[in-house]
């Protein structure tokens, strides 16, 4: 018996190491992976003072820091002009804007506590993205 359970424990513990070690073959990182799997790509906007809320959708990376961007269209009424965005544009600080067409900024965000992002410009009114799972 005792001999049984130390093998079930070698090749459990075999199993997991070579989980941990071995290398996506995409030639990308294991952590990255998990990451990219785990983060939400649908987002409720709060503007603070405005009525009601809206959605917003990360899209299809397009680039390694650029994403489609996806806006309800009664994101308008929540935050004047966020219907223009168009893209998802991420930092290497972890910063979020949302860009136009054109590339010029819509919004920006910081990573938050508590929210997934607040916006730091423009400074008012204050818009949280929330992670919607």
């Amino acid at each position: 018996m005792r001999l049984l359970i130390a093998t079930v424990a070698a090749v459990g513990f075999i199993g997991a190491a070579a989980a941990v070690t071995s290398a996506p073959e995409d030639g990308g990182s294991t952590v990255s992976a998990v990451k990219e799997a785990s983060a939400p790509s649908r987002y409720r906007v709060v503007a603070v003072g405005q009525e009601g809320t809206c959605a917003v959708t990360k899209g299809e990376a397009l680039s390694d820091r650029l994403a489609e961007l996806y806006v309800e269209r009664t994101c308008s009424t929540v935050m004047p002009g966020l219907e223009q965005a168009r893209y998802w544009r991420e930092a290497s600080d972890g910063s979020v804007t949302f860009a136009k067409a054109d590339g010029g900024a819509v919004l920006e965000f910081s990573v938050a506590d508590g929210v997934a992002y607040e916006t730091f410009r423009p400074h008012a009114p204050l818009v949280s993205l929330v992670a919607m799972r």
